[in-house]
């Protein structure tokens, strides 16, 4: 079995913890909404089948709205299993993966029982080690990593994986992101994607602690050394250079 296998069998595990825990908050009789950002039909997808069985085409309304403009925290909660479902394997095709991911955030998940918050914490923990697995991933490493930080304060619990884990595909990841990030990194100090803002400056400072971590720098040079295609290798290897200007 490989390492994305072993990875992705986690994240299933993950998500059914979602559905036990969760299961207590059931579908309530009728949810708040915004008349003017939502139509009596929006609301009638998502008591159309099942939790499990809603589709894409169900969810993507309420999961770019949730608690902003449609439901509350309860509601939220109903939903979060198959949303967080949907988005780990990139079936939601709606909002962004940093707008799902923001939404524990806004519904105050760090208040909520012990045994939610661990099941949140284990499924965005499973995410991001399915991500780092294998490349390409269905989701673009910074783009989860700026969209758990909408959430998550402390990062370093992933940022430690990134660095521990091994492989080709992690290496990858980091030189996809010094490739997009690495000249505003040394310029701004900061990281490109727009859904980083003023709120998350620890998350980002964080992350540039991380990046100048002489583990990391000898992590991408090991697969720099160990690449098995020129291509692989040159991209690699510019990376390597990209990290050494951002770690200066």
């Amino acid at each position: 079995m490989s390492r994305a296998d072993v990875e992705r069998a986690e994240l299933r595990r993950a998500i059914e913890r979602l559905y036990e825990t969760f299961a207590i908050y059931p579908l309530r009789a009728s949810m708040s909404s915004c008349p003017h950002c939502h139509e009596p039909d929006d609301e009638h997808k998502l008591r159309a089948r099942p939790l499990r069985e809603l589709t894409s085409d169900d969810l993507a309304a309420y999961a770019a709205s949730a608690t902003l403009t449609w439901g509350d925290e309860l509601d939220f909660k109903h939903f979060l299993p198959r949303i967080f479902e949907l988005a780990a394997t990139g079936d939601l095709d709606g909002p962004d993966l940093e707008v799902v991911y923001a939404t524990p955030g806004r519904a105050g998940w760090r208040a909520w029982p012990i045994a939610e918050q661990r099941a949140v914490e284990e499924y965005l923990l499973a995410s991001w080690r399915v991500t780092l697995a294998e490349f390409p991933s269905t989701h673009d490493a910074g783009v989860v990593l700026c969209a758990i930080a909408q959430s998550v304060t402390d990062m370093r619990p992933f940022l430690g994986a990134w660095r521990d884990a091994e492989g080709q595909a992690p290496a990858r990841h980091l030189a996809a992101l010094l490739w997009r990030d690495g000249n505003h990194l040394v310029r701004a100090g900061s990281l490109s994607n727009a859904f980083w803002s003023s709120e998350q400056r620890v998350q980002q400072e964080q992350i540039r602690d991380w990046l100048r971590d002489p583990e990391v720098h000898a992590r991408l040079e090991s697969a720099f050394f160990a690449a098995t295609s020129s291509d692989v290798a040159e991209v690699l290897s510019t990376a390597v250079a990209i990290l050494e200007a951002v770690r200066r």
